[in-house]
């Protein structure tokens, strides 16, 4: 069974001897029902708004179910990219092995996918530091107000800028990272990205990419110099024009791009993923995968394996998070008809 970004969720009501209807005495009798004093009437009807109330607040928040995946590939010695999925992030002592994850968790949650550059252990410093300035920024984002959270991003981007700078003097060449970000909240998805490392959602409306390609090539494409097909096949494909821990022609830090706040309406299909997978597999290939795997973990690995078998020429990391809006209509209207 594939994905159904339409599918609600719904709570069963087992009703067994007096669960519901009218009540059975234990002589196996029906029981008639005594008629209440007023005091507990309204009681019952203060009670039963509570729970309608606590209710209504919890369908809001989205239920998270995801997986991770990332792999070296055919070609590198070694594996630049790292990520972040609810806390977890991979160590030097498993960043060149194939690494997987998978879990659940209540909204609000955040992930993080990063393909470090700059040369051997250059490139997987830098995004190792990225995900660990992550982890310690995360309780902040988490608890922030969405107002704020703009602001906070630019901060956590600049504490990266400077980690990463100081990790460079010491080097003699420059490293830098991408980052993909999404924060789910309740009702509303959140993302920022910088570089190339890309950012999905699918749903209803099918599978759009939200992130925005910092790369000489997008640039390109945008000036009507070449379609995206010749420019997969062009040497401007993987050029980025931004990424942290550079500096632009000014001397200034790059600041990760605050994408449109997507509300979530609707079960949704979220991918997270380097260019190791975008680079060999296209996006009719990716929306086929994700359509068609049953949940996040099949779908991470699918596109694991297609991106492999297709060659494999760079690190390649995948985070597919499945959110499900949980619906308890036929218990509300239940709860709101009882008496």
């Amino acid at each position: 069974m594939g994905f159904n970004s339409g599918r609600n969720a719904l709570l069963r009501r087992d009703c067994g001897n007096g669960g519901c209807g009218d009540r059975i005495s234990h002589s196996g009798r029906r029981a008639s029902r005594q008629p209440e004093a007023p005091a507990t009437q309204t009681k019952r009807r203060i009670r039963r708004k509570q729970i309608l109330v606590n209710l209504g607040g919890f369908m809001k928040t989205p239920f998270v179910t995801y997986a991770a995946r990332s792999d070296m590939g055919r070609v590198r010695r070694n594996n630049e990219d790292n990520l972040y999925c609810c806390g977890e992030l991979m160590s030097e002592k498993v960043r060149d092995l194939p690494f997987k994850i998978s879990g659940q968790i209540s909204a609000p949650a955040i992930f993080a996918v990063c393909d470090g550059m700059g040369g051997y252990q250059l490139g997987e410093q830098a995004s190792l530091i990225a995900v660990r300035v992550l982890a310690d920024f995360a309780c902040s984002i988490l608890e922030s107000p969405t107002h704020l959270l703009d602001e906070l991003m630019q901060r956590y981007v600049a504490a990266v800028n400077q980690a990463i700078q100081k990790a460079t003097a010491s080097e003699s060449s420059q490293m830098g990272t991408t980052l993909a970000f999404a924060l789910i909240l309740c009702g509303e998805l959140r993302a920022y990205n910088i570089g190339d490392s890309r950012i999905y959602t699918l749903d209803k409306r099918g599978l759009r990419q939200i992130s925005v390609d910092h790369t000489l090539s997008t640039i390109k494409i945008k000036s009507g110099i070449y379609t995206e097909a010749e420019a997969r096949q062009s040497k401007d494909w993987n050029k980025l024009t931004a990424c942290l821990g550079f500096l632009d022609d000014d001397g200034n830090d790059y600041l990760c791009e605050s994408l449109e706040p997507i509300k979530l309406t609707t079960n949704t299909r979220l991918l997270l993923c380097s260019d190791g997978l975008t680079d060999v597999l296209t996006d009719d290939s990716i929306e086929r995968i994700l359509r068609s795997s049953k949940n996040a973990e099949q779908a991470v690995s699918n596109l694991m394996s297609d991106a492999l078998n297709s060659g494999g020429t760079d690190n390649i990391t995948a985070v597919v998070a499945d959110v499900a809006l949980r619906k308890f209509s036929r218990l509300i209207h239940v709860l709101s008809k009882s008496k």
